[in-house]
């Protein structure tokens, strides 16, 4: 799934973002986080990776910073970062409307949240808009790869 395009002599990757990290179960929308929550760790590296593998057992683990969840449809690219406790992590994802259903069922595996920019809420939720977010993701990089194509 290639959605880069070029840019000053390189290739820019395009994708959707979705950040996970402590978020109360409580709020329904990121307006009703509290100015003063503090995000706890939610789990180390290798716990993640142990869940995540449990529910997608294909996902290319070479790189345990850069996890890669590739089907016909998506790829989903797994950014863990660093090794030991972590404060949250990001999926970065390119493709179909499955990819959104794979996220959720993560999320609900790992029993974490995640902030989704393109929702109406800010908050990752199939019935709060993210799979239309995701719909209107892939319009907008539609849009720039064609304009480059020009």
């Amino acid at each position: 799934m290639n959605s880069s395009v070029p840019y000053e002599g390189r290739r820019i990757s395009l994708s959707w973002d979705i950040f996970v990290q402590d978020i109360p179960r409580t709020v329904r929308s990121v307006e009703e986080i509290p100015a003063d929550f503090e995000p706890q760790c939610i789990g180390t590296r290798a716990g993640i990776i142990a869940k995540i593998c449990q529910l997608v057992p294909a996902t290319d683990v070479s790189d345990p910073a850069w996890l890669q969840i590739n089907e016909d449809d998506f790829s989903i690219e797994v950014n863990l970062g660093d090794d030991g406790p972590l404060a949250g992590f990001v999926f970065h994802v390119r493709g179909g409307d499955a990819s959104a259903y794979v996220i959720h069922d993560i999320l609900e595996h790992l029993k974490l949240r995640a902030l989704d920019p393109s929702s109406k809420t800010g908050i990752f939720s199939l019935e709060g808009g993210s799979l239309e977010g995701l719909q209107r993701w892939r319009e907008y990089r539609e849009s720039v790869l064609s304009s480059r194509d020009t």
